[in-house]
């Protein structure tokens, strides 16, 4: 999704151009349970629209590419694992309302305050005031997410 992608024997194959960003294959993989925290314009419009206290995204990561940004903005700071690039502790890009991660498995339901997030997004209209949801019993993602954090 970036400018471009360089493999391990140095083919540079271009992106689709989303984000600002590039991506180099590596021969070590970086995996494993990861814990981030949203960057700060996310926390607040997660909690515009879901009214959670949820300032953290947990999910998986299985990857050997590493991601480095330009300006594109990450999607958070990583707590623990490994992130973009495993050297900057930023994991993911956001431009307008494209969303990319190295995040995998059931990020949506493990992060209902992301779910809520994307879906306010694409059900908010340009001029429209801003789609607030009707708040769920998000209580065990929620305390999944403390127990993640102090563990962190």
């Amino acid at each position: 999704m970036g400018a471009h992608f360089s493999a391990q024997d140095g083919t540079v194959f271009p992106g689709a151009g989303i984000f600002d960003a590039h991506a180099e294959a590596k021969v070590d993989r970086m995996k494993g349970n990861i814990l981030l925290e949203l960057a700060a314009d996310l926390q607040e419009e997660v909690r515009r629209v879901g009214d959670t206290p949820l300032t953290t995204v947990v999910g998986y990561e299985n990857h050997s590419g590493r991601t480095f940004l330009g300006d594109a903005q990450p999607v958070g700071s990583v707590l623990k694992g490994w992130g973009n690039n495993g050297e900057d502790k930023t994991e993911g890009a956001v431009y307008k309302n494209a969303f990319g991660t190295y995040l995998h498995g059931p990020l949506l339901a493990k992060n209902p305050h992301l779910a809520d997030l994307l879906l306010a997004r694409a059900l908010s209209r340009k001029g429209e005031s801003e789609i607030r949801l009707t708040p769920l019993n998000d209580d065990l993602e929620i305390y999944a997410h403390k127990c993640n954090k102090k563990s962190a």
